[in-house]
């Protein structure tokens, strides 16, 4: 396991991190919704709202959590395996906005940026809150 945590983490103290990287996305995420709202960043509201916000990013730090549980089970390395996964998985998920900017007529650019921006935050929330490395400083 990675020397970093001294072993990996039980379920508790895996919940628990879930939990606080859950508290903190949502509340980074809600925020930024709402500065972006009150500047009229994204252009149009369809997409970005606040439900969806908060869905989204829940479903996101909940299959990181279950992703970085397996990894403690089956990587020798589970803090660098889950690091590479994490990016890799917020580059794909700009994807989608992607689309929605190029084949959504009532979509506009800065809807689909603001909504990519929103990807950013939970990653690394994620990367550091799960792996310990929040806490073990």
């Amino acid at each position: 396991m990675d020397a970093s945590i001294g072993g990996s983490p039980d379920r508790t103290v895996l919940a628990k991190r879930g939990g606080i990287a859950l508290v903190l996305a949502l509340s980074v995420n809600l925020a930024l919704g709402w500065l972006f709202l009150s500047a009229d960043v994204p252009g149009s509201t369809e997409f970005f709202q606040y439900g969806p916000i908060a869905l989204w990013t829940t479903l996101g730090v909940i299959g990181a959590t279950a992703v970085y549980y397996f990894l403690t089970k089956r990587s020798e390395t589970p803090n660098r395996s889950f690091t590479l996964i994490a990016v890799a998985v917020l580059v794909l998920s700009f994807l989608p906005d992607l689309g929605l900017a190029l084949f959504v007529d009532d979509v506009t650019n800065s809807e689909a940026v603001s909504l990519m921006v929103l990807h950013v935050p939970p990653a690394f929330i994620c990367i550091a809150v799960l792996t310990g490395r929040l806490f073990n400083r």
